[in-house]
């Protein structure tokens, strides 16, 4: 009867919600994935920096190893220079890798701590959708149950 129409439009409201609910959760962790992803892209480009700057810097070193002697006498004022200047390089070369490498480390936190948001997000967004779908099967048995009592009452009268 009365009460029983008014637990289905209870039902329905809660469903509703729950629904949205749902939809909310779903945006948000697609969403995080994004920003992940995003995050992660950046960080690979960031790390194909470092690759290539550590590659000219063996590069440099081994440059220098094979050319920091003297084959001429005329030479020889010049080869002090030489190597001040590919030390120079390579030491511009490893600030600009330190300083690579904490974006690295900082941007790494970052893809972690999205994949962990990520993932908790996808955990109430299963925790929901498991309780949306035991609300659907109370509210169908509840239903059944109201048409048998239903049926049962008829056959009494």
């Amino acid at each position: 009867g009365r009460s029983a129409r008014q637990a289905r439009r209870r039902s329905g409201a809660l469903m509703a919600a729950g629904s949205r609910r749902i939809a909310a959760l779903a945006v948000l962790e697609r969403l995080r994935r994004h920003e992940m992803e995003s995050e992660a892209r950046e960080l690979a480009l960031l790390r194909g920096e470092v690759a290539r700057i550590e590659a000219q810097r063996t590069e440099t070193l081994d440059d220098m190893n094979r050319n920091a002697h003297v084959t001429m006498i005329e030479a020889a004022p010049y080869l002090g220079d030489y190597i001040r200047a590919v030390r120079a390089e390579v030491a511009g070369l490893d600030e600009r890798l330190g300083e690579l490498d904490e974006k690295c480390a900082t941007l790494e936190d970052e893809v972690r701590e999205r994949y962990r948001s990520m993932r908790t997000v996808g955990t109430l967004l299963q925790t929901q959708r498991a309780k949306a779908l035991a609300d659907r099967q109370k509210a169908e048995a509840a239903r059944l149950d109201e048409q048998a009592i239903g049926r049962w009452r008829r056959r009494r009268a």
